[in-house]
């Protein structure tokens, strides 16, 4: 749905609508081809054994050397799957004597630790300095402070060792529940720390993607259809030479945007090369300057006449980039953006984006999580997908033949 916006945003019918699917039963679902790591299962058969008293309290444990053997692992796996039951709190190991099951009042004593983290949660989001996630944090804080929860706030630069080092902390710190905004990168690493959240029995749910490879609740926008509503756009315009600009951190949400952006052209017969899509190296309005002066400089008749930037902050650099190189938005370049962040009204000309719905994910993803730690929601996993909204604004025009430099 399009919305003509000429300094103020007008409301629609529909706007913004949660999309509801239904979920399949929970034996139905794939995992994602994932199963749960080797020590990790390890771990939790044999503290299913110490807590049901196959080890009573104070019994030693098989040696390394015999779980080795039952388990058909290494010996760094089953090293591994000991440590994990010593950060539970169900061994104690003694130097030069074994590992010994714990006593139910060290397990209750390690389980206390809890008490240290009452009334908190957890947000892990990957840049606070970008003003979407600033937005999405801001709203989140008020609506969990109003329920005497103290927010414990995490940015991580789209670093995979600060998303895992933090998550660790709070998992540490005894947290009530966490809301993750996924690092989308794959790895052993971060799915470990998502199983250590599941064992831990700590609420999680995921906001503004999803990782299924390990499943729980999740709220987001449908992107993807964010992204078709430009191509549409702009192709209704009349526009066929295009570029497309991303910037670091570059996550596969990211590079998401891009392939539908491509996809979209292709089904109106324009092809999108791969040179025509740019990752930068650089963060924030400097990613979306460097690359768009890299395609704006091309020679008239080959550069693009309509430039798609994965979010706001970008979309701002590639104006500053076109001023710079003596072209004028949107005589000569057509620019859209996304988020639809505070200042895109503000720009000159105002920015063309696509309106994330962040009130309403945020809204949803502290009810969410508040209703796990609650127990207020079913075993199986909830799903919420809301609309976005496309924003017409100044940044646009239809296509002529005087905008690529041609007189």
């Amino acid at each position: 749905m399009k919305i003509r916006d000429r300094g103020k945003k007008e409301e629609a019918m529909g706007a913004h609508d949660e999309i509801t699917r239904p979920r399949p039963p929970a034996a139905a679902r794939p995992n994602g081809n994932s199963p749960k790591p080797q020590y990790l299962r390890i771990a939790d058969d044999l503290e299913k054994r110490i807590r049901t008293s196959v080890y009573a309290p104070n019994d030693p444990l098989p040696t390394f050397n015999e779980l080795c053997a039952e388990y058909q692992v290494s010996l760094a796996t089953v090293n591994k799957a000991i440590q994990e039951l010593d950060s539970r709190g169900c061994v104690i190991r003694v130097r030069g004597k074994g590992v010994f099951a714990a006593s139910r009042e060290h397990r209750e004593s390690s389980d206390g630790k809890a008490a240290t983290a009452h009334m908190s949660i957890g947000l892990v989001i990957p840049d606070l300095a970008n003003p979407y996630f600033a937005s999405m944090a801001k709203k989140i804080q008020a609506l969990l402070h109003a329920e005497q929860y103290t927010v414990i706030t995490h940015s991580t630069d789209g670093s995979l060792q600060l998303w895992n080092q933090y998550l660790n902390r709070l998992i540490s710190n005894r947290v009530n529940g966490i809301i993750i905004v996924p690092l989308d990168t794959s790895g052993t690493e971060k799915e470990i720390v998502l199983w250590r959240l599941k064992i831990a029995r700590i609420p999680f749910i995921y906001m503004n993607s999803n990782y299924p490879r390990v499943p729980t609740d999740y709220v987001k926008s449908d992107v993807s259809q964010g992204v078709r509503d430009v191509a549409e756009y702009l192709v209704s315009l009349g526009h066929t030479r295009f570029g497309c600009i991303s910037a670091q951190p570059f996550m596969n949400l990211t590079r998401k945007k891009m392939d539908v952006f491509r996809d979209a052209l292709h089904e109106h017969g324009i092809e999108l090369r791969e040179e025509d899509m740019i990752v930068s190296s650089f963060e924030h309005d400097e990613g979306g300057h460097e690359a768009a002066r890299h395609l704006l400089s091309r020679p008239v008749g080959e550069r693009p006449t309509a430039i798609f930037a994965t979010n706001d902050v970008i979309a701002f650099g590639v104006t500053a980039a076109a001023k710079d190189l003596g072209l004028k938005v949107p005589d000569d370049v057509s620019v859209v953006g996304f988020d639809n962040i505070e200042a895109t009204r503000f720009t000159s000309p105002p920015l063309t984006t696509v309106e994330q719905p962040v009130d309403r994910i945020s809204a949803k993803a502290a009810e969410l999580i508040l209703k796990r730690i609650q127990g207020k929601l079913p075993a199986d996993f909830q799903e919420h997908i809301f609309r976005p909204q496309f924003i017409e604004r100044g940044s646009c025009r239809p296509f002529k033949e005087t905008n690529s430099g041609k007189k």
